[in-house]
Formats: C-alpha cells, sequence, structure tokens
C-alpha cells in the first residue's frame, strides 16, 4: 500500500489517499480524508493536522478481505497490512513539513550511510516539469531553502516527481472497466461518503487552448475551477510512490509471481532455520540438566 499527502498551501489542514496495488498496476482505495489543523496549534513545534495524518496513514494496518468482504491473507500471509511508503507535497510548507519528518522514528525517513541511500517510509516530493521526460523521479539532498536561505537541519531528502506521465495515466485509468488486470477501484461508499474525494479526482484533463502566439496548445488543468483537485494530487503521488517501491520489477504479472514465490521460499526457510535453532536450544538444555 503507499499513499500520497497534500499538505494545503493555506496551511489549514491536509487530504491523503491510501491505495493499495496489485500485478498490473491494478490498485484499490483503501482510504481518504481530510485532517483539518486545529486552532490554537502555532505554539507548538508540530502541525496538529500533521501529526493526525501521521496517526491516520502511517501508524494504521488494515485488514486484509476478500471480495465478500471477509477475513483474507495476501499472497505472502499477511492478515493485516500497513504503508509502505508515502509522498507528501513539500512545496508549500517545506520548514514544517521538515520539522515533522524529524520528529519520526529514524526507520521511516530516507537516510544516507555514506554514498547509499537507505530507503525509509515517508518521503518528500514536489512537481516538476522540467525533469527529462525519461526520469519519472529524482532525489536530491537540500542543504537549505532557495528562496528564504533558511537551513534545513540534516539535509531536506526531496524527490522531484516527472508528473505528466502519472498524469496520462491516472486519466486511462480513471476510463477504464472493472474486472481486468489495471483495473482502478474507489471503496463501495465513495458515491454516498466520497462526494468530495470523486469530484476532485475527476477534475483534471488535459485540453487544447489557442494561444494567439503560438497557436493550438495542449494543457493540464482543472475542468472547473471552483473545484479543487487535491485528491487528484495525491493519487498521483500515491501512484508514484507505487512505482518507486515496486522498482526494477515492475507491473508485470509473472514477475510478480516470480517475486511472491521467492518471497514465500525465503520465509520458508526463515522459519526452518528458527525451528531449528529452538530444537537446538532445547537439546542443550535438557543436556544441562
Amino acid at each position: 500500500m503507499t499513499a500520497g499527502i497534500d499538505k494545503q498551501g493555506e496551511n489549514n489542514g491536509t487530504r491523503y489517499v491510501i491505495r493499495g496495488w496489485a500485478p498490473g498496476r491494478t490498485s484499490w482505495l483503501i482510504d481518504w480524508g481530510w485532517v483539518e489543523r486545529l486552532h490554537g496549534d502555532a505554539s507548538s513545534l508540530i502541525l496538529s493536522d500533521l501529526l493526525e495524518m501521521e496517526r491516520k496513514v502511517f501508524n494504521c494496518d488494515f485488514p486484509v478481505v476478500n471480495r465478500e468482504n471477509l477475513p483474507s491473507v495476501t499472497p505472502l500471509g499477511k492478515q493485516r497490512l500497513r504503508v509502505r511508503l508515502g509522498n507528501i507535497d513539500t512545496k508549500h510548507l517545506p520548514r514544517q513539513i521538515h520539522r515533522w519528518m524529524r520528529q519520526l522514528p529514524e526507520e521511516w525517513v530516507d537516510r544516507l550511510n555514506g554514498d547509499k541511500l537507505i530507503p525509509g517510509r515517508v518521503r518528500n516530493i514536489h512537481g516538476q516539469a522540467s525533469t527529462r521526460a525519461d526520469v519519472r523521479f529524482r532525489h536530491s539532498l537540500v542543504e537549505s531553502n532557495t528562496r528564504t536561505g533558511e537551513k534545513y537541519e540534516g539535509g531536506l531528502h526531496l524527490w522531484g516527481i516527472y508528473v505528466y506521465p502519472y498524469y496520462s495515466e491516472l486519466t486511462e485509468l480513471l476510463s477504464g472497466e472493472p474486472g481486468h488486470i489495471g483495473s482502478w477501484y474507489v471503496t463501495a461508499d465513495a458515491l454516498s461518503q466520497g462526494r468530495e474525494y470523486l469530484e476532485q479526482v475527476v477534475n483534471f484533463h488535459y485540453s487544447i487552448k489557442h494561444d494567439p502566439r503560438k497557436g493550438k496548445k495542449g494543457v493540464w488543468g482543472p475542468r472547473s475551477g471552483k473545484v479543487p483537485y487535491d485528491f487528484w494530487d495525491c493519487e498521483i503521488y500515491a501512484m508514484a510512490a507505487a512505482e518507486m517501491v515496486v522498482g526494477n520489477l515492475g507491473w508485470d504479472v509473472a514477475a510478480w509471481e516470480g517475486w511472491r514465490k521467492k518471497q514465500a521460499q525465503q520465509s520458508q526457510q526463515a522459519n526452518q532455520q528458527k525451528q531449528q535453532r529452538t530444537r537446538t536450544r532445547r537439546t542443550a538444555d535438557i543436556g544441562e540438566r
């Protein structure tokens, strides 16, 4: 599972989306929400909405269920899952988000061991239109804010996301049909309880504009200026996070099945070794007696 998080530039709250992934980029909406910032937290070191979002997104685990909504297990035998990676947009309030990141468990955030990057569970991102088209995302360690000059203690691990390919892919997924590899699902209660989420997710598209100087030009933007598109952004960030996690494995079904078998074998071997160590200790205890 991955998450996309959008801290509002108005600093009044945070939106998030959690999505589960399977071979072929099949995905299911797990949860979405809006966390409003509490009034009176200006004197607090960490913003209240970030702390509550942390609880809802990263400290929660979710039960695995089947199509009948009955308890089930993953192909690796897990009954509950947590978010593997969450991307948070750091464009508007990098100082406040960096401060929140600093208080997270060390293993949750990206860190360097020499020249090697050790991946965490939470990543700072921002959309980049200038990144090369063949580079979907790129890591950099930022020492200070380029606008204010303020230093980031310990440095800010920042990932630039080339968003345009994800725009096209999400648009294609939205127009797909259920029941196929690569289908994009929402929760059963999305129509009854998720109006804000659905309106925002579909309020972004590609259109042809007429430029008096350059003629026709294709642009991405909102369908309606009266409706936000923050949940669209969250879905983009969650999709990018999924691609970061999958890495070179890709989305091919056969590759995922090979990975699953390998993981299952390693887990079985680890259990056998654990059982052998237990038997050895018991034998040693009996010998001492």
